[in-house]
């Protein structure tokens, strides 16, 4: 778990300090997400699906923090993904 003064620490902008709040977007990226007037409609649709795409990309990022390897990728020698559990009955099914 990251603590928020972790967090603002690791969110820093290298050699600038400043939060990734101020971080630029590419025009290459608004291009492709903003390709002329947007209703309201369409602008909350389009700021669902870049919120969902950031946090599918952040948990996947987390989850392959906490197992050691990317999705996809062949487990490390000496990782097993077992419960911790000490009897079969504690274990979630």
């Amino acid at each position: 778990m990251i603590l928020r003064s972790q967090y603002a620490e690791e969110t820093k902008t290298p050699g600038q300090g400043a939060p990734t709040s101020d971080l630029q977007v590419p025009e290459e990226l608004l291009d492709q997400l903003v390709k002329g007037p947007m209703s309201q409609d369409g602008l909350e649709s389009m700021f669902r699906s870049l919120k969902k795409a950031v946090i599918e990309r952040a948990m996947g990022a987390e989850m392959s923090d906490h197992l050691g390897y990317r999705q996809g990728e062949s487990k490390p020698d000496g990782r097993t993904n077992r419960s911790t559990a000490s009897s079969p009955g504690s274990r979630c099914r």
